[in-house]
């Protein structure tokens, strides 16, 4: 009870003084007239009172203290039984990651990273400032109205395929035998996005804990979603009706986790340079004051 209590110490004051309030108020009327015990009675009925109170009064104040310091702990089982559940679902989702998809997102997003007609594309694009993931924004973004276009042009060529399937001979040998190799880049590229907006459901709802999910997928899916942002700010074309809602949400919520890690790094290293600082004053006073000891040879 003590360790429920340290983890919800809002709560736990909370209802603690919310007792003290119903004591005082229960005992507010007995303040200048207090009866330790009495028995009082009438053709009616008889009662027997406890500080005034009767007994189903006594009765009714302790269910609701009971009931008050119940929440703490329901909400700790709450708590741990949503826990658990956001576990098994993120191990599930890691997992199929590592099975179906990491793969795929390594293979697309190297290709789009090596091919030459890609580069000067990608540098038109500010992903520090990419949010909405629509073609509005990726027009104020890139200064271009045709950006999306030449990009879904040279995803869909034939040049892009031939090195689709070039680069998987060269690195992924194991997947030589298999239909991927007959496989069009595009369709390879948009089942992918696909396979991920499913997955992305329930991050975004929380039915899988991002605590657990982040650390061991930011680093591979974050790039990716940004390889992959100009075609899909280039089909949705409005704020109402817009495709992949989910992978853009995870995008959101897991880059401003990144910018907060960054400067929480930053805080630390500038603390870490001047502790470094510090030292290394005080081991040259310590040398310079050595000098000055040591005896002079003539």
């Amino acid at each position: 009870m003590i360790n429920i209590i340290k983890k919800h110490p809002i709560r736990s004051w909370s209802i603690f003084v919310l007792v003290c309030i119903l004591t005082f108020l229960v005992f507010l009327k007995n303040k200048f007239n207090l009866d330790w015990v009495k028995i009082t009675s009438s053709e009616e009925q008889q009662e027997f009172l406890f500080v005034g109170l009767s007994l189903n009064n006594w009765g009714f104040i302790i269910t609701i203290i009971g009931a008050i310091l119940g929440v703490p702990w329901a909400l700790h089982q709450y708590k741990m039984a949503k826990r658990v559940r956001q576990q098994e679902k993120a191990a599930k989702i890691a997992n199929q990651f590592a099975e179906n998809l990491i793969d795929d997102t390594t293979i697309i997003g190297e290709v789009l990273k090596r091919y030459d007609k890609l580069t000067p594309i990608y540098k038109k694009i500010n992903f520090k400032k990419l949010k909405r993931f629509d073609i509005y924004e990726l027009e104020q973004l890139s200064g271009s109205e045709n950006l999306a276009n030449d990009f879904n042009e040279i995803i869909k060529s034939e040049e892009i395929n031939n090195y689709f399937h070039y680069f998987i001979k060269n690195n992924f040998p194991e997947k030589n035998s298999s239909k991927l190799l007959k496989t069009p880049f595009h369709h390879y590229f948009i089942k992918t996005l696909n396979k991920l907006e499913a997955i992305s459901i329930d991050i975004s709802s929380n039915a899988a804990g991002t605590e657990y999910l982040y650390p061991s997928l930011h680093q591979a899916l974050l790039p990716f979603i940004e390889r992959c942002s100009i075609y899909i700010s280039g089909i949705n074309g409005n704020y109402t009706f817009k495709y992949f809602i989910n992978l853009i949400d995870v995008y959101n919520n897991w880059k401003k986790i990144r910018q907060k890690e960054i400067i929480k790094e930053i805080k630390q290293q500038q603390k870490i340079n001047i502790k470094t600082e510090k030292y290394n004053k005080k081991i040259q006073n310590l040398k310079d004051k050595a000098l000055e000891k040591k005896p002079r040879k003539f």
